[in-house]
């Protein structure tokens, strides 16, 4: 089987790991279009994070920083959720239903975990402990969008900072004030998902060390709808972490 994600800057000594879990659109082709309309599938929200890959490669390219990235959809299954969650194959996104995700066997859920969800979070679990190991202290930054609508309306936010733990708050703290102060835009603390309630399961996960500081970044999909746009927020972005990190 392929490999199911990819490491940029494999080699880089600096104490920072990027993710990106929703980056990719690709379906394997032994799972089709998991039953749903082909020209339906762009429309999901579900499918992937739209310029999430490209915003966390300007990211990783300007920090120096190892990124992992992974090679299938988010359809396939969510890396960003514990793989006993519920919804970790999630059957309908928006009204687009996926009918090869609902009622999915035990099997199937089975091989699904063990091909594509065990070796991302092995090889994150490896990065982290590389960290852990090598650095007083260290940072990991997970790169996300979310889709500029609710199912009921627009959303106002531009960008969201996820964090959980008390240690990370001085650290994110900085990131808000710096983004606010320098772009003029929405940035909010645990909007529009929070990272109390069930967002932001790598960060949480991974991130427990007192060592490492952990955000997740939630970008409006509205400022990632082309390369100029995207390479500006990777600029603005990477700058102000590179502030924080000192």
């Amino acid at each position: 089987m392929a490999r199911t994600y990819r490491i940029l800057n494999h080699n880089s000594k600096r104490p920072i790991i990027i993710t990106c879990e929703h980056a990719s659109k690709v379906i394997p082709l032994k799972y089709g279009t998991l039953g749903a309309r082909k020209n339906n599938l762009p429309k999901s929200p579900d499918l992937y994070d739209v310029g999430a890959d490209s915003l966390a490669r300007v990211i990783s390219s300007k920090l120096s920083a190892r990124c992992l990235i992974p090679a299938y959809s988010r359809m396939v299954l969510n890396l960003n959720k514990p793989p006993d969650h519920p919804k970790l194959i999630n059957d309908e996104c928006f009204g687009i239903v996926v009918p090869r995700n609902r009622d999915v066997s035990k099997k199937e859920r089975t091989e699904r975990v063990k091909n594509y969800y065990t070796p991302f979070h092995k090889r994150l679990q490896k990065e982290i402990t590389k960290l852990n190991s090598s650095h007083n202290r260290s940072f990991f930054i997970s790169v996300h969008s979310f889709f500029h609508r609710s199912p009921t309306q627009e959303r106002k936010l531009d960008i969201g900072i996820l964090y959980k733990y008390s240690k990370d708050a001085g650290f994110c703290k900085r990131i808000r004030q710096r983004l606010r102060s320098r772009t003029g835009l929405l940035v909010e603390y645990n909007q529009p998902y929070s990272a109390h309630k069930t967002a932001g399961y790598t960060i949480n996960k991974y991130g427990r060390n007192p060592s490492v500081n952990c955000i997740e970044f939630e970008v409006n999909d509205k400022h990632l709808r082309s390369n100029i746009s995207i390479k500006k927020m990777g600029g603005v972005l990477s700058s102000v972490l590179e502030d924080a990190m000192r």
